[in-house]
């Protein structure tokens, strides 16, 4: 099943969305969801519940918070003074942590630990969010529908 997101459809799910960033996420959606396999009707909507959660409505695309509060959070990889604010929050799913930065920007070869900026873009924060999906078996918790199983491995 292909997947033909509108702007329109995600101004229905989150109405107060920033509406540059939402034509450029439907953008960038219809091409990486099919991608990923998160191509059903449960897929589609769990993913995009996850992701206008965490975007606060599709309005920001970088956590509000300064990050300083995962300064030292060995279990995020910020092993190095800064690493808190350097790699806090960004991008559709707010993808936190050096150890996740450089990880899911070595499955994409994007240069995410290096530059932890470009999470903040969404050209990057779809397939950023997609791949977090998938590393996490999320198409399978979206299969049963089970959205407090998903928010808990996001």
């Amino acid at each position: 099943m292909s997947v033909n997101l509108t702007s329109g459809m995600l101004f229905n799910i989150a109405p107060s969305a920033k509406t540059g960033l939402i034509d450029e996420l439907a953008f960038y959606m219809n091409v990486h969801l099919p991608n990923y396999k998160i191509n059903t009707f449960n897929r589609v909507t769990n993913f995009l519940a996850q992701a206008a959660h965490e975007s606060d409505g599709f309005r920001v695309m970088e956590e509000y918070a300064s990050g300083s509060a995962y300064e030292g959070r060995q279990d995020l990889g910020n092993v190095f003074k800064g690493d808190g604010v350097r790699y806090k929050g960004r991008g559709i799913f707010q993808l936190t942590g050096r150890a996740n930065y450089k990880d899911i920007g070595k499955r994409l070869s994007v240069p995410l630990e290096q530059e932890p900026k470009l999470a903040s873009s969404a050209k990057f924060a779809v397939p950023i969010a997609c791949e977090f999906w998938v590393s996490r078996n999320l198409n399978l918790l979206a299969d049963k529908n089970d959205l407090i199983g998903i928010t808990k491995r996001i």
